[in-house]
């Protein structure tokens, strides 16, 4: 890799974790969104679960845990959601995934799912999981 395009990923790094990126925003212009992706339901292409209790094992890596099931998403073609919502005090983490590379095949996201599941389920046993249906399941 070049030393200009290094110095590029550098600068784009810092811009996130600083997040001296959205000083600027205004200055942006603004770019409509195509019409296909108009047409795409969030339903169609994201599966949510809420993680209400993790257990894992504290002589492994937690981390370790998370990296096997962001792989596996990874691995599939789509995209991990993290959300955290703090209440009273009490985090309650969401964890998903977007099907962003076949959304025109809804059946596909069934697979994605199944794979999220079974990865939280097998590298986090006995953690707390529900599948979030509707809008009306996150509080």
């Amino acid at each position: 890799m070049n030393r200009e395009k290094t110095n590029d990923l550098l600068l784009m790094a810092e811009q996130v974790i600083n997040q001296s990126n959205y000083n600027n925003l205004s200055e942006l212009n603004i770019i409509p969104l195509d019409k296909d992706s108009q047409n795409i339901r969030a339903e169609d292409v994201l599966c949510l679960f809420k993680i209400s209790e993790i257990v894992y094992d504290g002589k492994e890596s937690c981390d370790d845990k998370f990296s096997i099931i962001f792989n596996a998403l990874h691995s599939c073609g789509a995209s991990c959601i993290m959300i955290l919502e703090c209440i009273e005090g009490r985090t309650e983490l969401y964890l998903g995934a977007v099907n962003k590379q076949r959304y025109e095949n809804i059946y596909y996201l069934n697979v994605i799912r199944d794979i999220l599941k079974t990865s939280i389920s097998g590298n986090l046993p006995g953690s707390e999981i529900k599948e979030i249906i509707a809008r009306k399941d996150i509080k």
